[in-house]
């Protein structure tokens, strides 16, 4: 991937889709899928009067600078974006490319399409996700919770907001969204995942449902952040906004306070819960819920010797334990982040609460 050769074609699709706009007018937003096969481009203006104006077609030169851009962006082995969106105000413009996430094509493409795509910018195993190799299978995406997930750092845990989540809810989103506001709450198997309330710049204010792979994304920020931290949350309140060509996310956990539930949890739900994120006190909902059974859990700690730097993983650098003691009782010890002796003190004030991000 060339950078500058990236930046030139950025600036001559901003150029000539400013240039064809109506006069006066507010904001574009330009959104452009495709594969090597097919591709979709999208243009919604907000006129000078404020109303919203869909598209009939874009010119074929858009097109063609729009697949040049997706060419000039392929990494060996990486591959390159399934869609682009172009937020274009005057003289700000924000560029978001999905690599990741399903881009949804309604109707759904034929497998063909990112078969040829795989041959011509073909991407390795790590780097395609699930619901790419079931496309490349003919077959829809499945989303479910990862039995073991990998813990997230606080540097993970932003990025999961500030790219992946704010990508995949700017991608879809209705055309000239403003603001997005909405929630996600769980217990056990109990999941509410509402549609989300989007503010527009023409005024208007309608519900809208978040494709399926944004719930999984915030179930894996609820089990990476207990993996790390050993706290789970039950309900995070967030808010995507367009502020000055930045997308910026905003967020508030709700850890021990019970979330006000659409529909009630059962007591299997708690249940599950605790077997899922085992805790030495669940809150007192909970145990109000399992009709006042104990709810004293422990955690299945991961062993680990010292915190890595920079906010990595923790890491083990201790020799195997000698098979001939098998009664002895080892001299280092595991707590909820450091292990060795001594160990440190852990940290006595809680994660925070609410997060602001910015991509």
């Amino acid at each position: 991937m060339s950078g500058d050769r990236v930046a030139e074609l950025e600036g001559r699709i901003v150029e000539l889709v400013q240039r064809t706009a109506p006069p006066g007018w507010r904001r574009i937003d330009l959104r452009c899928a495709a594969t090597v096969a097919v591709s979709e481009v999208t243009a919604t203006v907000l006129a000078a009067d404020g109303t919203a104006v869909p598209s009939e077609g874009v010119p074929s030169q858009l097109t063609d600078l729009l697949m040049e851009l997706r060419r000039a962006h392929y990494e060996p082995g990486r591959g390159t974006w399934f869609s682009a969106l172009f937020l274009i105000e005057p003289g700000v413009v924000e560029r978001l490319y999905n690599w990741d996430f399903d881009p949804l094509w309604a109707p759904p493409i034929p497998a063909e399409c990112y078969q040829r795509d795989q041959v011509v910018m073909p991407r390795a195993p790590e780097h395609t996700p699930a619901w790419l190799a079931a496309r490349l299978e003919g077959r829809g995406p499945e989303y479910r919770p990862d039995p073991d997930p990998e813990p997230l750092n606080p540097v993970q845990q932003m990025q999961l907001m500030t790219h992946d989540l704010a990508m995949l809810l700017a991608d879809h989103a209705p055309a000239l969204w403003r603001r997005l506001h909405g929630y996600y709450q769980a217990v056990g198997d109990h999941v509410e995942f509402p549609p989300v309330t989007v503010f527009s710049d023409d005024g208007t204010t309608r519900p809208w449902t978040p494709p399926a792979a944004a719930g999984a994304l915030l179930d894996r920020l609820r089990a990476g952040m207990y993996a790390f931290e050993g706290g789970v949350w039950s309900r995070f309140e967030f808010q995507v906004r367009l502020d000055n060509g930045r997308v910026i996310v905003d967020g508030t956990y709700q850890r021990d306070a019970e979330p006000a539930w659409n529909t009630e949890p059962s007591a299997d739900d708690v249940r599950r819960e605790l077997q899922r994120f085992p805790m030495e006190q669940a809150p007192d909902w909970m145990s109000r819920r399992l009709g006042g059974a104990a709810t004293r859990t422990f955690r299945k700690a991961r062993v680990f010797d010292h915190a890595g730097s920079d906010g990595a993983r923790p890491s083990v650098s201790r020799p195997p334990w000698p098979p001939t003691r098998p009664n002895a009782s080892p001299s280092t010890c595991t707590t909820r982040r450091w292990c060795g002796p001594p160990a440190p003190t852990p940290p006595t004030s809680s994660p925070p609460n609410a997060v602001t991000a910015y991509r």
